[in-house]
């Protein structure tokens, strides 16, 4: 097996990159062992002079901004978060099932607001009715029951 070599490191032909990768540009060419020229590799973000590629800004606890160059694709460098965070819902390796999942959040949501609604219904309709008392007492306590009737006991005394 050949080997390549460019200015003193040594590739195997399978470590050769496209020559279509847009990593790759086409003027810069390293010579094999066999005469053969193949492109050299160079990363996305990094320029011909590696002091200009993009830096990371992000404040340090110092409160200057960070000098590390950014991780390909992101904005930010491997210490302050370019690749952070989980992906959300049953692509993550931890998801279980769907209980606390945002839309499960929005169900609950509606079906206590459901059966607030069936509250003030059941009080506001004993009361039209002459049966106050008859409300149960576990809603005559809660707060929105109360605001209700007191909104329809003003509604229907004549000023």
């Amino acid at each position: 097996m050949s080997r390549l070599t460019t200015k003193g490191f040594t590739k195997r032909p399978g470590c050769m990159p496209r020559p279509d990768d847009p990593g790759v540009h086409a003027d810069e060419t390293a010579v094999g062992v066999d005469g053969r020229a193949w492109p050299r590799r160079r990363s996305r973000n990094m320029r011909s002079n590696p002091m200009q590629s993009p830096k990371c800004g992000a404040r340090t606890r110092a409160g200057h901004p960070c000098k590390s160059f950014v991780v390909r694709d992101c904005r930010r460098c491997r210490m302050h978060g370019a690749r952070a965070g989980a992906p959300q819902g049953a692509k993550n390796g931890n998801f279980r099932h769907g209980r606390f999942t945002r839309e499960a959040a929005e169900v609950s949501k509606f079906f206590r607001e459901l059966v607030k609604d069936a509250h003030v219904l059941t009080a506001t309709t004993l009361d039209a009715h002459g049966l106050g008392r008859k409300v149960p007492a576990a809603l005559r306590r809660r707060t929105h029951v109360r605001k209700a009737r007191a909104k329809a006991k003003a509604k229907e005394q004549p000023k």
